[in-house]
């Protein structure tokens, strides 16, 4: 314990020597706002999170709403979402084949067999 109290009193001397004109109540006043501000932020994530989980969960919520927009990917059609799930996975594979993951011909059995070529 004694040593504990040491340390503080050479780390508050010390700050002393670096910080000859700050007293407590400018500290405290520093503390304060950072708090203020790292509140403000937390919760304004927080605020930002649930209502993308609100609108992605059907709820009564969704249906007291009839007038909003549908979103994008409810208007794509399906032949479209196919398509563009082809070219994620390619561009996937071409990445793992570049990294080293894959070997040429494992990259070439996957594309034939996500292609649907024989």
């Amino acid at each position: 314990m004694a040593l504990l109290a040491l340390g503080l009193e050479a780390l508050r001397r010390q700050t002393a020597r670096e910080f000859p004109r700050a007293t407590a109540a400018d500290a405290s006043a520093r503390r304060r706002a950072w708090a203020e501000e790292a509140w403000t932020s937390v919760s304004g994530a927080a605020g930002r999170l649930r209502d993308r989980v609100a609108a992605m969960e059907p709820g009564p919520s969704a249906s007291a709403a009839p007038s909003a927009a549908p979103s994008p990917a409810a208007t794509i059609p399906p032949e479209q979402v196919r398509t563009l799930a082809r070219l994620e996975a390619l561009e996937r594979l071409g990445r793992l084949r570049e990294s080293g993951v894959l070997d040429e011909q494992e990259f070439q059995a996957e594309k034939r067999a996500l292609l649907g070529a024989p």
